[in-house]
């Protein structure tokens, strides 16, 4: 049954992070746009759902989705980069799910790990070359 609910989940998600993203102003002023399709997201969701029974396959798929969603975000000559990598986000989610059977620490997890998922996203100004 939910494998049923991801292609729905897509729609749903891909809209969510369109507006998101297009309420991003830099601050040149510049704006953000989520380009990214319908298909390939769809794609990417599927792989994280079948290797979630790899055990830990599912890690390096999220860092590969996390670097498609980034690459996917345009806005005039800048560029978005996430450089985490599965090994990261797989210790995470290990001591994060260790953390949280206390309940107290859920807040401070989930701040530890939303931080460190921004701390992992950069913009960078594409400079012109002149020939």
């Amino acid at each position: 049954m939910p494998i049923l609910a991801i292609p729905i989940n897509c729609i749903f998600f891909l809209m969510i992070f369109r507006w998101f993203v297009r309420s991003v102003k830099l601050s040149c002023g510049t704006s953000l746009a989520f380009t990214g399709d319908y298909w390939p997201y769809l794609g990417w969701s599927l792989l994280i759902f079948v290797s979630v029974f790899t055990i830990i396959g599912w890690a390096w798929a999220t860092a590969a989705i996390g670097r498609w969603f980034c690459r996917n975000v345009h806005g005039g000559e800048h560029h978005i980069e996430f450089t985490g990598n599965g090994w990261n986000i797989l210790w995470r989610s290990f001591v994060a799910g260790l953390s949280i059977i206390l309940i107290v620490p859920i807040p401070w997890t989930t701040l530890w790990l939303v931080k460190w998922c921004v701390e992992n996203i950069s913009i960078r100004k594409e400079s012109l070359r002149t020939v």
